[in-house]
């Protein structure tokens, strides 16, 4: 089992974001796009999953879509990573089925603890 797919079009980003997971001692898999993590979804067995919400070929509101209505997905913790800070934006990614949401920009600290809670872990654990 993998822990953590991280879905990001932006080839910087998703670089950035494995490197402070892996060094947070996860282990992370990289899609470009919503149609990508499905594929991997799929085929894979993960913990939890960090979306982007603005991606080209399927973005995240598309991907969450088809996530929540596979039953083998149902508990699956699914973040929306966007820089979308408009005011609503909790409640219309959760309206989506979205987990939670995490606001881009976000520090190091933020997106560990942020994956520890979803996968109910220690979040004062060292990294």
């Amino acid at each position: 089992m993998t822990d953590i797919l991280v879905v990001e079009d932006n080839p910087v980003n998703r670089r950035l974001v494995e490197t402070i997971l892996l060094q947070a001692g996860f282990a992370v898999e990289l899609a470009e796009h919503g149609e990508q993590a499905l594929s991997m979804l799929a085929d894979g067995d993960y913990r939890i999953v960090l979306m982007d919400l603005n991606m080209p070929v399927m973005d995240g509101y598309q991907a969450i879509a088809v996530i929540r209505q596979n039953p083998r997905w149902a508990g699956l913790p699914v973040v929306a990573v966007t820089v979308d800070t408009s005011e609503g934006i909790m409640q219309r990614v959760r309206d989506a089925g979205f987990s939670d949401y995490l606001g881009k920009p976000y520090t190091r600290e933020d997106l560990v603890e942020s994956v520890r809670f979803h996968l109910g872990e220690d979040m004062d654990a060292d990294y």
